[in-house]
């Protein structure tokens, strides 16, 4: 008679071992025998950086979801493996670690190059340093600074040429832009940006020491939506 475990482990899809063991079936891929349920392998990350555009001096790791400047040069630079929407788009990464001025994360556009200089300081780019201001090519703004561990997440509509960004931390974040009346989703209080003509993506201009995560774990405001 099988025992009351044995029921329970057929029923479940799992191999119980022991003298209540069923007989042994093939397994699907990425199963393994045993007295438990195992997860299928999981499967590779979308959103990514782009190990095709990366720096020499940027090593990535974890599935190319982290990005790192081991070195000590500045204004290294790796950018998403996919370009963001031509409409309203949301970008965000993880600032794991690095110096007192680590760079930034922000947007760049596919024209930018790469090692060409600070985000911000050229054409269709800008960024969010750590020191918590916003640099745009043509003026900048003081808003939230940021620690390691913070997520950073930048909302752009590429549309009206507007941008929001802030920073998380322990799942609690700033104010938008740094101004509590300014919301993506309505449109308020957005920093004018060109990102000039598609395609642009999120990127990051790490110095050295820096290191840099991707993440899609922060919901888009109503309308925008991450690079797919």
């Amino acid at each position: 008679m099988i025992s009351r475990r044995g029921l329970l482990a057929g029923a479940c899809g799992l191999i119980a071992s022991g003298a209540d063991a069923l007989p042994s079936r093939p397994l699907p891929p990425g199963f393994r025998p045993g007295f438990r349920f195992l997860n299928p392998a999981t499967p590779a990350p979308s959103l990514t950086w782009d190990p095709a555009f990366t720096s020499t001096a940027i090593t990535l790791s974890n599935n190319n979801l982290t990005a790192k400047n081991g070195g000590t040069g500045s204004d290294k630079q790796t950018r998403f493996n996919k370009a963001c929407p031509s409409g309203k788009s949301f970008v965000a990464a993880y600032y794991n670690s690095g110096p007192s001025d680590p760079g930034g994360f922000g947007l760049a556009n596919a024209s930018a190059g790469i090692d060409q200089g600070y985000f911000g300081g050229r054409n269709f780019t800008m960024g969010y340093y750590k020191v918590g201001t916003l640099i745009f090519p043509d003026h900048q703004l003081s808003v939230n600074a940021y620690n390691p561990g913070d997520r950073v997440e930048i909302a752009y509509d590429g549309t009206a040429k507007l941008l929001w960004a802030r920073s998380v931390t322990n799942g609690t974040p700033a104010s938008w832009n740094g101004s509590t009346t300014a919301n993506p989703a309505t449109g308020v209080g957005g920093q004018t940006f060109d990102a000039g003509t598609a395609p642009f993506f999120g990127a990051v201009n790490a110095n050295g020491g820096s290191q840099w995560t991707v993440t899609q774990d922060g919901t888009p405001p109503a309308g925008f939506a991450y690079p797919s």
